[in-house]
């Protein structure tokens, strides 16, 4: 006797996805994106707003590793991560993803430390969903030449991000907006670092210690530690954290710490366990590390 079966359509709701992407609110969705910068190794992250009032193009500008061939193929993946097999915060891919609701076009130009050229793409929201949701190959320019946009930065790896705001959201972008309201959706370490038209941030009030000195085996380290009045979270994940790595944070501190021989655990200040300090250890011996390579003198930390 046959046996009965049932045949259904497998697939991908195409509203959950959309669900997802627009989430967040538009200055939000740009903090994301600057998260990434620094994610990737930039010391510093320039925002360019065409018409100040009522922008026509927001620029993103960053030094950081720029996009590899495994960045590209992660982006076009619905829940891939580049930094998945890394020691990086980034887990599902999703930070680069939130900007393609609140745009109607975005421009992607990047260059390795070792490319002469410059890969480049545009993407909107319905070119990306056509293409996760039919797995279609997506051709990547990669002779594009430095110079070619305006701003493309003459020297080193970059990535320039060009987005062209959709018309309800343009307010979001103005420069005044950006200049009051984006350092509260950053990491204060990071805050000072983001140029708007090449202004400073308006300030969180935190209260700030930083110090910067040389350590033989691990080259330059620089601690920059704060202890908020309040903490602040985005989308349920705290912004205020101790976070130690390369420039660029690699892990949580308490975490790292927990993987540390007793004898030098027990020389880390009490103070760094309390939960309310926060902020970042940068340390340049960890570079090589950052990018999975073996691991160096990572216990020689200047704590005593």
């Amino acid at each position: 006797m046959a046996t009965k079966v049932l045949t259904v359509q497998a697939g991908i709701d195409r509203n959950a996805i959309i669900r997802e992407v627009s989430r967040i609110p538009p200055r939000n969705a740009l903090a994301e994106l600057i998260d990434n910068c620094f994610d990737a190794g930039t010391l510093h992250c320039n925002i360019y707003v065409e018409e100040k009032s009522s922008p026509i193009k927001v620029l993103l500008v960053d030094n950081g590793s720029g996009l590899n061939e495994e960045a590209l193929r992660a982006f076009f993946v619905y829940g891939k991560s580049e930094w998945l097999s890394k020691r990086h915060k980034g887990r599902n891919g999703k930070g680069s993803k939130y900007m393609l609701w609140h745009a109607s076009s975005i421009l992607v130009r990047t260059r390795c430390r070792d490319e002469a050229k410059v890969k480049t793409f545009r993407v909107d929201l319905e070119s990306w969903m056509k293409q996760i949701l039919t797995g279609q190959a997506v051709t990547i320019e990669t002779d594009s030449s430095v110079g070619a946009h305006d701003f493309d930065p003459p020297n080193g790896s970059f990535t320039l991000i060009e987005m062209t705001p959709k018309k309800e959201t343009t307010k979001e972008f103005t420069e005044e907006t950006l200049l009051e309201n984006l350092a509260e959706l950053l990491s204060p370490q990071y805050a000072d670092r983001v140029f708007v038209n090449g202004k400073n941030l308006v300030a969180r009030e935190v209260s700030i210690f930083q110090d910067q000195t040389n350590v033989p085996t691990l080259g330059e380290v620089r601690v920059y530690i704060y202890q908020p009045t309040e903490l602040r979270t985005r989308d349920g994940v705290r912004l205020d954290e101790l976070q130690i790595g390369s420039i660029g944070p690699v892990t949580d501190f308490r975490t790292f710490v927990r993987s540390m021989p007793l004898a030098q655990r027990q020389k880390i200040p009490f103070a760094f366990f309390d939960r309310n300090i926060c902020g970042l250890i940068e340390i340049e011996g960890f570079n090589e590390w950052r990018e999975g390579q073996p691991r160096i003198s990572r216990w020689s930390l200047p704590f005593t």
